[in-house]
């Protein structure tokens, strides 16, 4: 009898256990397969040498890759592709420049709002993460970006 408790205790915790995820998993951008070294010393890179700074890399991930430099050693890389829209239906990397901190897409019903500290958004009753990136500080002058 007491194994049928605990079977039954063990089905009942993995069922109240389980819970849907409400953030969609980036589902609308696609996979994108890279690991590479950016020089920090570049002028492309520069936004990048001082903490609070940031630098966007068009010919990485699939609209490109914004990459901020949170505090001199810790940074973090976003795809600047939409994740709650179908890349048939929003072709334009999202705008990082008009209201920095904040990643705003246009296409859509309403402009999104996302932030390189907070990157998840709602739209249409649905939250959205922007795709992140591993990025990691080699030495002072190298940055490895890559999606694995």
């Amino acid at each position: 009898m007491k194994s049928f408790h605990y079977q039954f205790l063990f089905f009942l915790m993995m069922f109240v256990g389980c819970t849907d995820d409400p953030v969609q998993q980036n589902n609308f951008i696609p996979r994108q397969i890279f690991n590479v070294t950016k020089s920090l010393v570049l002028p492309e890179a520069s936004g990048l040498q001082t903490p609070g700074g940031y630098a966007v890399f068009q010919d990485l991930g699939f609209r490109g890759i914004l990459v901020y430099n949170s505090n001199g050693t810790h940074f973090l890389a976003f795809d600047l592709a939409a994740p709650h829209l179908p890349s048939s239906l929003c072709g334009d990397p999202m705008d990082y420049e008009s209201d920095w901190p904040y990643i705003i897409s246009y296409c859509g019903e309403e402009d999104v709002r996302y932030s390189v500290f907070t990157p998840y958004a709602n739209y249409l009753g649905e939250t959205y993460e922007m795709q992140e990136y591993s990025a990691v500080l080699i030495d002072n002058s190298t940055l490895q970006i890559r999606n694995f």
